[in-house]
């Protein structure tokens, strides 16, 4: 095979070497749900809608193969400098595998990867807890600090048999710790004056990280409610700047002891984070089943809880009013997040939703001393999942809920006179399996009319099994696309996926896989007429005789069938290629899709591209050269 290394290297590429493609306004996903209120709205996407979302022209791009089950949102995070290989929007992807990958969000290739020790075995686990992957490592969704470039993530490994969790702060660029890693350690006084220290071998980081203010939280729970008599639910937290710890923490728990030892009252919101409005302002989650014996103010279970930045103490907590019949069934309202909604007009400006495992979403009013006041509650079914909001060209405030098996929209009214009320707009139902619910983002460019998408991922009805992701019509609840995301490959283990929009892309990490989708046909759509513009005179690279009637074209390998093989290229087109010709020859360095390649040969009839030469190269479309 001939490599024409001389052109494809080298000097050549140095020539090539220019600024990333990407928008300077395109936005960042740096935490769970989008922001600190766990909306999952991004209001600034410019480029999906929902005319060429369900035009037939958006589709999968890319897929890129992981070491392990993902758990955690990807994080987008545009304009990226990456130490050597220039400038990306990078995906930022943690496995149960204890890995972290940077991928290039438009081509799928890895750019770094690092792994932080050996996870936590299922046998390791207590009870040998089943409601996970294979290994637990990294299975909650990090944060970045945007303006120093800084990734914070909590690790678990498994060292000399015993759990050990840590907090890092990582370079978006490197991967590397900045800041010394810490080992987390907490204790707290029990209401005997007796000392209860943090256990990480019967606890579980499974909820979001939640930075604010200069300050990092993690939320911890139980696995499968085993070591009942051992684990409590903590809510924990750092100063970002070096990671010491805060002078107080929450542990959900404070009864010493009692007759059954029931204690949990764990902070795990099937993956959703701790919320706030603000910096420096209160933290808001929901707590999960205990034991009705404990009940008071050292044991809230089954609540909603508002407490302060500092974490001195809870200001204030709903418990839900069905508090003995959850615990004893094991519904927890914990099951599910709490979303704080923007400030909206009318006599109840601050709003906070939350719903769990009986299907009872509640709404608050959480100003005023009072801290949380019931308004009104509503029947979403059951829902390990967690709400979303928008507000729609109308200027109205919309929550999107995920319970049972329906995606539902409810449009908030306000009032200067009476409390805010919710109405239902649809309710659109889904395929989707496992425990009830599943989770939804919204994109949108601002309030522009038919920019508006919901996007939600199913989970798979049997295990092993796929994973579908939808683009609701907001303006309809119309189904506008579907395809499959991905698979599953554990039972009793949710697949607690939300799928990130940023930058034209749609990323849905799964079992070993991120997949990619964006605009750009299947190529069995694309007419010869498109594939014409591409068929222009080459001219041949220095130290390379091009033939008169051939062409090079460098882009991203989409699609792979035999002989059949489909490039995009950097203009976002679909190229299908011959590839007989070259396989025959012995010049194809085998195409891996989501890999970038570069394909040399002639136009013939109906636009396909007759392969003389397929090759590997750089990742970045800015490295590669121009087409010929």
């Amino acid at each position: 095979m001939r490599t024409h290394s001389n052109w494809l290297t080298g000097a050549f590429w140095l020539l090539a070497l220019a600024c990333a493609p990407f928008s300077a306004s395109a936005e960042s996903v740096w935490t769970y749900h989008d922001n600190t209120l766990r909306t999952g709205w991004n209001d600034n996407e410019k480029t999906l809608t929902v005319a060429n979302v369900g035009g037939g022209t958006f589709g999968l791009q890319a897929t890129t193969t992981l070491d392990s089950q993902v758990d955690a949102q990807p994080l987008v995070i545009p304009n990226q400098t990456i130490t050597g290989q220039g400038v990306h929007t990078v995906v930022y992807v943690v496995t149960g595998n204890d890995t972290i990958y940077a991928i290039d969000g438009v081509t799928g290739a890895i750019l770094l990867s690092r792994n932080f020790g050996t996870p936590i075995p299922r046998s390791a686990l207590p009870g040998g807890c089943n409601n996970n992957g294979p290994t637990i490592g990294i299975t909650s969704t990090p944060a970045i600090d945007t303006a120093t470039g800084t990734m914070y993530l909590i690790a678990d490994t498994y060292e000399n048999n015993s759990a050990v969790f840590r907090v890092h702060a990582l370079s978006l660029s490197t991967l590397q710790d900045t800041i010394t890693p810490v080992i987390i350690t907490a204790s707290a006084t029990l209401t005997d004056g007796t000392t209860y220290d943090f256990n990480a071998n019967v606890s579980r980081q499974r909820a979001a990280l939640l930075l604010s203010g200069g300050k990092l939280y993690a939320g911890f729970g139980s696995y499968c409610d085993q070591s009942a008599s051992t684990s409590r639910g903590w809510l924990l937290g750092w100063h970002a700047k070096d990671l010491t710890p805060l002078g107080h923490n929450q542990l959900q728990d404070g009864v010493p002891t009692y007759d059954s030892s029931f204690f949990l009252n764990a902070i795990w919101m099937s993956g959703y984070g701790p919320a706030t409005a603000s910096a420096n302002s209160a933290i808001y989650f929901v707590t999960s089943n205990s034991d009705e014996k404990t009940y008071g103010s050292s044991n809230i279970d089954e609540s909603v809880l508002k407490v302060s930045s500092n974490l001195s103490a809870p200001k204030n907590f709903y418990t839900d009013p069905n508090q003995v019949s959850l615990d004893e069934h094991d519904e927890d309202l914990g099951s599910g997040g709490a979303m704080v909604a923007p400030t909206q007009p009318g006599k109840t400006p601050q709003l906070l939703f939350a719903a769990g495992k009986a299907g009872t979403m509640y709404m608050f009013d959480r100003s005023g001393s009072a801290g949380l006041s019931l308004l009104n509650s509503y029947s979403i079914g059951g829902c390990w999942c967690g709400p979303s909001y928008f507000t729609g060209s109308d200027g109205v405030g919309r929550l999107i809920t995920s319970g049972g098996g329906d995606v539902m929209e409810w449009k908030i009214n306000t009032s200067s006179t009476a409390p805010a009320s919710l109405t239902q707009q649809f309710s659109t139902a889904i395929t989707t399996g496992e425990d009830h619910g599943f989770f939804t983002s919204i994109s949108s460019n601002g309030t522009t009319a038919g920019t508006a998408v919901i996007w939600a991922v199913g989970r798979p009805t049997s295990v092993p099994g796929t994973m579908p992701l939808y683009a609701i019509d907001p303006s309809t609840g119309n189904i506008i696309y579907k395809a499959t995301a991905g698979n599953w490959n554990y039972s009793n283990s949710n697949a607690n996926t939300v799928p990130t929009v940023a930058d034209g892309h749609v990323y849905v990490a799964t079992y070993q896989e991120l997949a990619i989708f964006g605009l750009g046909a299947p190529a069995a759509d694309i007419s010869p007429d498109v594939f014409a513009t591409l068929a222009r005179k080459a001219t041949a690279p220095p130290g390379f005789e091009l033939p008169a009637d051939e062409h090079a074209l460098w882009g991203t390998i989409a699609a792979v069938s035999g002989d059949a093989m489909v490039l995009k290229t950097r203009s976002g087109a679909l190229v299908r290629v011959d590839l007989t010709a070259a396989r025959q020859a012995g010049n194809v360095a085998a195409p891996v899709v989501g890999e970038a390649g570069v394909v040399l040969g002639r136009f013939v009839a109906g636009g396909v591209l007759d392969a003389s030469h397929v090759e590997h190269a750089k990742p970045e479309p800015a490295l590669w050269p121009r087409d010929q």
